[in-house]
C-alpha cells in the first residue's frame, strides 16, 4: 500500500508532533518548515495514487501547514484528504481523516467544527474514544472547553 512517501517522512510525522507534546514549539515548527517544501512537491507530484495515500500525504501536508501558522491552507489540505475517502464509503479509512480533520481544526482554532466532528464520530464506529482524547495531546487545544470535557469524560462523568 505504500509508495515510500510515508517512509521517506516518517521523521516529520515524528519529530514536529514530538516537539509539541514536548512543549517546545518552536523545534517543532523548525521541523515542519524544514520538511515542509518537500512535502509540498510530494503532493504536487504524487497525487493520482489510491485513494488513501493521497489522503495520507494532503494529511501531512496539512499537519505541517498548521504546524507553521498556515491555517487556511491546514484546514484545505485536510477537507481535500477526507473528502478522498468519505466515511459513507470507506468507514474506517474515513474516519480516521475525519479525525485528522478534527485535529486540525482544533489545532487552528476551528472549535466548534473540531467539536462537532468528535462528537459525530464518537457516535460510529471509529478509532476515537473518550480515553484518546483525554490523553491525546493533540487534542490539548480543546481541553478547557466544556462540550470537548464531556466528549472526553475528562470530568468523571
Amino acid at each position: 500500500m505504500s509508495n515510500g512517501f510515508e517512509r521517506r517522512y516518517s521523521h516529520h510525522r515524528q519529530r514536529g508532533p514530538q516537539g509539541e507534546a514536548l512543549g517546545d514549539a518552536a523545534q517543532a515548527r523548525t521541523e515542519y518548515e524544514r520538511v515542509l517544501p518537500s512535502l509540498q512537491a510530494e503532493v504536487d507530484n504524487d497525487l493520482g495514487l489510491n485513494a488513501w495515500e493521497n489522503a495520507r500525504q494532503l494529511s501531512l501536508l496539512a499537519r505541517a501547514y498548521a504546524g507553521v501558522g498556515r491555517q487556511e491552507e491546514a484546514l484545505r489540505e485536510a477537507r481535500r484528504a477526507a473528502g478522498l475517502v468519505p466515511i459513507s464509503k470507506e468507514p474506517m479509512l474515513g474516519s480516521t481523516e475525519e479525525i485528522a480533520l478534527a485535529e486540525i481544526e482544533a489545532r487552528v482554532g476551528e472549535t466548534n467544527a473540531a467539536i462537532e466532528r468528535i462528537r459525530h464520530l464518537l457516535s460510529i464506529p471509529s478509532l476515537l474514544s473518550p480515553g484518546l482524547l483525554r490523553i491525546d495531546p493533540r487534542w490539548i487545544p480543546l481541553h478547557a472547553d466544556a462540550r470537548f470535557r464531556k466528549l472526553a469524560k475528562l470530568d468523571g462523568e
